[in-house]
């Protein structure tokens, strides 16, 4: 018996283990997978209650109304590295994972209806994203509908819109894709450029196909891509130079986008997309820290944001803020302050001369005297009076602060520590959505430090009385108190408006974020 014991070996061993030590050791399996391998057939051994209460599919295969009984199984077009990685991840809830294997492990997890593996492998997948497997990543996350890898790649590429339009794995997209990516409002490169990146994807289809390679089969090649070429969006000379010889449009057509490019009112375009492109994150500066230093008991700012579009109110970038000690009793110091001169007398005489006390009247002043060899000099001093004093700029304080938006019921609060002067950038836990309207937002900004009712903050203001937009115009930010006091940027995300149809609802289309927000928590 001792033997026994000595020589067991799930001694010291947790159940999961143990079900390792099943798997590797091929202890009491009943079922046989046969599997074609360079070196010929291999049998690869596991159990059926193991696999069923993990997998729906082997569920049904061993023990479902249809099940045959049979402890053998031929599998077809599957890698028996990848087979044993994955049931290996079946006994263990463990797997490793590479760039090159994940892809075939994602394939047969989803196969098998193992959604904890299939959420393992995209998770991984949306960490590996490079500009030359990008296309390729996101082909693959819509073939199998996986949301969150869908959106990874896309916020992907538009980042790296320049490069990704460059290569290789763009020139192989499905129609469907490549409509997908031309869809974004967040595609953010030249439009020159993506034109340039679209029309070279369809010249090879055209010339592949044996089709006259003209515009007019370019862009029926194109589809419905071809309407999401933001050309009325390009500059009249861009127009020129990369539109007006490739015969993508009839003159009246041409004469509409040209029209719309060089800002004629009242211009209809119908062949294309007039909505402009925007970055997916944008920050716009509105106080570049040129102001005095204020002392504040609280930063209360407010200031105007007016969008043409729905945006997302993000983040907020803090300028320099230094700690400022408030002090509640008077006290005066003589640093800074000069004595007058008002008179001598000799040694063991009185001073008698005469002196203006109207002159001081609710003025705190100090009187000093200075020995000399044959009499004494005597001063008076007016003392300034000392509302606080600054403190290091490095004790690691707490600052908490609150954004909200007047006439909506919404707000968000944040706290940071402060490590260094600038404070940076500040994520807030929840954005603020925005929806485009005729009128302005009002917005309050407060800002103080967490520790002390008596500490008090130093913030730079900002001299500019100008509205800050950016490039595009569909935001402008205009301050109405407080001077921008403590804040240097404010942070927006643009909705990339690809799973928009044009007949949603604008509720629909900020349902649609929120859940992707809610799922890049």
């Amino acid at each position: 018996m001792e033997k026994s014991l000595s020589e067991d070996w799930r001694r010291g061993k947790h159940l999961s283990a143990c079900m390792v030590e099943l798997f590797d050791r091929g202890l009491w399996t009943d079922v046989k997978f046969h599997i074609k391998s360079d070196e010929g057939e291999e049998t690869i051994q596991a159990h059926k209650i193991v696999l069923a209460s993990r997998s729906p599919v082997f569920q049904a295969m061993f023990f479902g109304l249809c099940a045959d009984g049979k402890d053998e199984v031929k599998l077809k077009d599957t890698e028996k590295e990848i087979f044993l990685l994955f049931l290996r991840y079946l006994y263990s809830d463990e797997v490793t994972l590479t760039k090159e294997n994940a892809f075939a492990v994602l394939e047969i997890a989803h196969y098998y209806q193992v959604s904890s593996l299939v959420q393992f492998c995209t998770d991984y997948l949306a960490t590996v994203i490079t500009t030359n497997n990008a296309c390729e990543t996101l082909t693959f996350a819509m073939f199998y509908k996986l949301t969150s890898l869908k959106d990874a790649c896309c916020s992907f590429i538009d980042n790296h819109a320049e490069q990704v339009l460059q290569s290789e794995g763009f020139m192989n997209l499905s129609d469907d894709c490549l409509l997908y990516i031309l869809k974004g409002d967040t595609l953010y490169a030249k439009e020159e450029d993506i034109l340039e990146a679209a029309d070279t994807w369809s010249r090879r289809i055209v010339v592949a196909s044996g089709m006259e390679e003209n515009g007019t089969n370019i862009r029926k090649v194109l589809g419905e891509s071809f309407y999401f070429l933001r050309l009325p969006t390009m500059t009249y000379k861009k127009l020129l130079d990369f539109i007006s010889r490739k015969g993508y449009f009839s003159v009246e057509e041409y004469a509409d986008i040209a029209a719309r490019a060089v800002e004629i009112p009242d211009i209809c375009v119908s062949t294309n997309s007039c909505v402009a492109r925007v970055p997916e994150r944008e920050i716009l500066t509105v106080n570049p820290q040129d102001g005095k230093l204020v002392v504040l008991n609280d930063v209360n700012i407010s200031f105007t944001i007016s969008v043409t579009k729905n945006v997302l109110l993000s983040n907020f970038v803090i300028g320099e803020i230094h700690p400022y000690m408030k002090i509640a009793k008077d006290v005066y110091t003589a640093e800074g302050c000069s004595g007058r001169y008002i008179g001598s007398v000799r040694h063991y005489r009185k001073f008698d001369n005469a002196f203006d006390y109207d002159e001081y009247v609710n003025k705190m002043i100090t009187l000093t005297t200075l020995d000399r060899p044959n009499n004494t000099n005597y001063y008076v001093t007016v003392l300034a009076k000392v509302d606080g004093c600054a403190l290091p700029d490095y004790l690691g304080l707490s600052i908490s602060g609150s954004v909200g938006i007047r006439d909506l019921e919404c707000k968000s609060t944040f706290e940071v520590q402060q490590s260094q002067l600038a404070v940076g950038n500040v994520n807030l836990h929840r954005p603020l959505l925005l929806q485009k309207r005729s009128t302005p937002y009002i917005v309050d900004f407060n800002l103080r430090y967490s520790c002390n009712n008596n500490l008090h903050l130093k913030a730079r203001t900002s001299n500019s009385t100008q509205t800050f937009c950016n490039e595009t115009g569909s935001i402008q930010i205009c301050n109405v108190s407080g001077a921008f006091a403590g804040i240097r940027s404010v942070g927006f995300v643009n909705f990339s408006n690809r799973d928009v149809d044009k007949h949603d609802t604008d509720s629909e289309i900020i349902s649609m974020k929120n859940e992707e927000i809610e799922q890049n928590k």
